[in-house]
């Protein structure tokens, strides 16, 4: 098949029909003209911010499900703008004229009052003989408070935003912006519940864990910082550990610490007298201490409800375990398999002892031990003439007498932990509590 343009010329096929397409794009325009041009959904740089009013917090108020307005308010077409959270079940119900029953039209609202992330809209009944102006919450209230508002709270906790992030969030997705301070205030609201909460859960757990373990506690370990450390330098102003049980993985105990408190710290800088609070300060020590005095302050607390710590898995902090040793000498510390670089395959501590006294003879060229214990690490028993040491200098046994005095110590002082090395703990469920303590607040905000 041939193809030609518009003078007869002889063309490609896809020079052809890239020329088709062009005409049939100019002839749509030509037809198929927009006469109105395109709106904004919104604007993302104002001169001026919206100024909700903010101040839902009335907690106690009584508020009447549904009831004609008792004034009269401005009216305006701000609620025409932006978009809003709508519980549409709540909405649909009150939908209808308090005084005579007659169905609302959203088109009828004359004004809107915000409340946060709630709105009260004020919409006239179109009833020739009422014309009653109605009172429409867009949400449930719970307390005199909007719902969406404290499940706003509630997921700055769970998601570890602050003021800034949640607007930063509400201004693209366009529903009304929250006051931070407001915010803050529903934040703190809710702190004192989820404490509440939080330690019932651990007293649940701690029975549960008593249970399944035929009376016995066993837990694992483990502090953090809400500030990362280098290595030589902790100046993290909080802190926090947990107590997981073996048998349920659950948290049986937790403990927080705090150098700071904002409301101290505000006052004290203008020099004012601190007003009464819940001070949040209540660590004067390092940031370092901060974990050994944690690990005494549950282990107590457990004693006292006379669950006390049988076995206890954790790191190999020296401070942590000395402290535990002197005030609960009873307690069986076993350390964290990932804080010991080479877990030990044999549970046997007496076996685990003599392997280990195979190690200095083996690296000096003697596999006289090892032939005896019948060692299968030991390559030089199935090849003694090609036998050479991996990871000594060109392949040769050691000789330095020195070099292998102070080996031999080290060995027998892994020989007098035998029995911890062959049963070795795990504080990983710690680990993945941290992170997700890292989640709620992160180390880099």
């Amino acid at each position: 098949m041939h193809y030609r343009d518009k003078k007869g010329k002889f063309k490609s096929k896809k020079s052809y029909y890239k020329d088709l397409k062009a005409q049939e794009a100019k002839i749509n325009l030509a037809t198929h003209r927009v006469d109105d041009a395109v709106k904004e959904d919104h604007s993302y740089c104002k001169d001026k911010p919206p100024n909700p009013d903010l101040s839902d917090l009335g907690l106690g108020a009584s508020v009447d499900v549904h009831q004609t307005c008792q004034f009269k308010p401005i009216p305006d077409d701000s609620w025409k703008s932006g978009r809003r959270i709508v519980e549409l079940d709540v909405l649909a119900k009150r939908m209808f004229c308090a005084s005579c029953n007659t169905p609302l039209h959203l088109s009828n609202i004359e004004s809107e009052r915000r409340y946060g992330l709630g709105s009260i809209l004020f919409i006239r009944c179109q009833n020739n003989v009422c014309w009653a102006l109605n009172d429409v919450k867009t949400g449930k209230r719970s307390q005199g408070a909007f719902d969406v508002n404290s499940k706003l709270a509630l997921a700055v906790v769970h998601t570890g935003l602050g003021p800034v992030q949640v607007n930063n969030l509400l201004t693209t997705l366009n529903p009304p912006p929250v006051d931070p301070t407001t915010l803050k205030r529903w934040e703190y609201k809710i702190d004192s519940t989820l404490g509440t909460i939080a330690n019932m859960s651990c007293n649940e757990a701690e029975k549960e864990e008593i249970e399944m373990g035929n009376g016995k506690m066993e837990v694992s370990f483990d502090g953090g910082w809400q500030k990362r450390g280098t290595g030589w330098n902790y100046d993290s102003n909080t802190g926090h550990g947990s107590l997981i049980g073996k048998e349920t993985g659950k948290v049986i105990k937790f403990s927080i610490i705090s150098k700071s408190c904002h409301v101290c710290s505000l006052h004290q800088n203008k020099d004012h007298t601190i007003p009464s609070h819940d001070c949040s300060r209540n660590w004067d020590g390092s940031s370092k201490g901060m974990e050994p005095d944690m690990a005494i302050t549950m282990a107590w607390d457990l004693e006292k409800t006379g669950n006390p710590i049988n076995i206890i898995h954790g790191d190999n902090d020296s401070t942590t375990k000395f402290r535990l040793q002197a005030d609960f000498p009873y307690v069986e510390k076993r350390d964290d398999t990932n804080h010991t670089k080479k877990k030990s395959q044999e549970k046997d501590p007496e076996k685990l002892r003599m392997s280990l006294d195979l190690i200095v003879q083996h690296l000096y060229g003697d596999h006289s031990k090892c032939a005896k214990e019948s060692a299968t690490w030991c390559s030089y028993l199935k090849n003694p003439s090609k036998f050479r040491y991996r990871s000594l200098p060109e392949g040769k046994p050691l000789t330095c007498v020195d070099l292998k005095s102070a080996l031999t110590d080290v060995i027998n002082n892994l020989k007098d932990r035998a029995a911890a090395l062959a049963n070795l703990g795990s504080t990983q469920a710690n680990k993945n509590l941290n992170f997700i303590v890292s989640t709620k607040a992160p180390k880099n905000k």
